[in-house]
This record gives structure tokens, C-alpha cells and sequence, in this order.
């Protein structure tokens, strides 16, 4: 969980703390592998985003209009499809993601 809305890597060796992305306002709290050298990183507030290899950012899902927070998630890279636990209401969402 990060509350600056940053993704950062950190070399082991040299304990150098370099920022790959930055995002708008939110807490950012799930990463997965894309499966494509990047990752995918969840917003608490409900938004799922793709940083690729370069750091370039590109929002891939958004329920925060629906009030469908995003924390934890699964991505399956042989199905290309995401997979969101709901917060509430006992049920979980899948949506395939076409890059």
C-alpha cells in the first residue's frame, strides 16, 4: 500500500529508491505482472492501471463511479482476464483485458 500515489523500485545493492509511475490521488494497494515486462497496479479507490516496462501508465478498468473499490486482485496472463474481489455483497467481477 502506498498513500503517494507512486510506484517505486528499489535496488537491493545500492538501496537507490527511483519513482517508475506516478498516479492521480489514491491509495495504490494491489501489483501483479502484466505478463509483458510491466505490471498492473490497483487503486483502493477503484481504479486498475497498466504500467508498462517504459513507465508509461494507461488506465485499464475503472469502478470508482459505480463505488466499486479495487485492493487486491488476480490477473491470469494465458486468459488475458482480471479478476476483482467485491468489497461487499459476497461476489467476485472478471473482465477480459485486450491490450
Amino acid at each position: 500500500v502506498n498513500a503517494d500515489s507512486t510506484l517505486k523500485s528499489i535496488d537491493l545493492a545500492t538501496r537507490e529508491v527511483k519513482t517508475v509511475a506516478v498516479f492521480g490521488p489514491g491509495l495504490l494497494d494491489g501489483l501483479k505482472s502484466d505478463g509483458q515486462g510491466g505490471y498492473l497496479v490497483s487503486q483502493n479507490e477503484g481504479r486498475l492501471y497498466q504500467v508498462a516496462a517504459d513507465g508509461r501508465v494507461a488506465k485499464v478498468l475503472d469502478t470508482s463511479t459505480a463505488g466499486g473499490p479495487i485492493a487486491d486482485f488476480e490477473y491470469v496472463p494465458a486468459l488475458r482476464r482480471l479478476i476483482v474481489p467485491q468489497f461487499y455483497g459476497n461476489r467476485v467481477s472478471a473482465w477480459d483485458w485486450r491490450k
